[in-house]
């Protein structure tokens, strides 16, 4: 696991060398997820479980909801993104920290660096930064507290606080507690990680693409009124998940470690 993570890391090195900013910054957040990656399977591989319940332990399962259901919590996740950035334009902000650095650099990028921008600042850390923080942290936490609204709900707090430290920036750290603590619902909804690797690829990517196309969707004089949106819809996207997971049939006794409402409600 160890030597799978330095490998990462040396080959990201040097391919740095040799990339435009863009790609740099591309590289360096593919390199990171595979980290979280390697750590998230090599420690849920520690653990004294049957081969064939390994996917379960990270929450690899399908989603108990509905595709409305998930369709709303991904965009949800999206307005809540909105939300997040317009705070932090009304605190000022907007251009200090990774954030700002980070927006103007895909702004530069051309149209061949987009699809290695998705690839690296979307899709890779969507997918390994769930599996590692909902999945190993998250469903882990859950697994040894127990059924019950309480141990649910510290599971999905120490994750989000863990995920947003992993952002080490004083800027962004903040707002991504807030997605973290989103995420953490919806894979609680769901029942599954895969829920909230949906809902964050998504967000990721439409962040690259506003940032790349330059768009400031609802900041400027409009950032109070996006900012009480963005948050109410990401509320009430939660509401058919909720409902959709309590028209589910009777759960035989819960997996300590399977982790949803139904689970904490026994």
């Amino acid at each position: 696991m160890l030597l799978a993570c330095v490998a990462l890391v040396v080959a990201a090195n040097r391919a740095l060398a040799i990339a435009s900013p863009a790609l740099q910054i591309s590289i360096v957040a593919a390199a990171m997820s595979g980290v979280f990656a390697v750590l998230a399977v090599g420690f849920a591989g520690l653990e004294p479980l049957p081969p064939g319940m390994r996917a379960g332990r990270l929450g690899l399962g399908p989603s108990a909801l509905d595709r409305r259901s998930l369709a709303a919590l991904a965009l949800g996740t999206v307005a809540l993104s909105h939300a997040v950035d317009a705070a932090i334009h009304l605190a000022g902000a907007s251009d200090v920290g990774t954030l700002a650095e980070l927006e103007h650099v895909l702004g530069s990028m051309t149209a061949a660096e987009l699809p290695l921008a998705l690839a690296g600042l979307a899709l890779a850390p969507g997918l390994a930064e769930e599996l590692f923080f909902r999945g190993l942290v998250q469903r882990g936490i859950a697994a040894r507290l127990g059924p019950g609204l309480a141990a649910s709900a510290l599971a999905i707090g120490t994750a989000a606080l863990l995920f947003a430290l992993a952002h080490f920036d004083p800027v962004q750290s903040p707002g991504a507690l807030a997605l973290g603590i989103y995420l953490g619902l919806v894979a609680w909804l769901a029942g599954s990680t895969r829920a909230a690797m949906l809902c964050h690829v998504l967000n990721n990517a439409v962040a690259v693409l506003g940032a790349y196309l330059g768009a400031e969707i609802g900041l400027g004089e409009h950032a109070a009124l996006t900012l009480a949106l963005g948050t109410g819809v990401a509320a009430a996207a939660l509401l058919p998940a909720w409902r959709s997971r309590q028209r589910l049939p009777e759960a035989p006794p819960p997996n300590p470690l399977q982790m949803g409402p139904r689970s904490a409600d026994s």
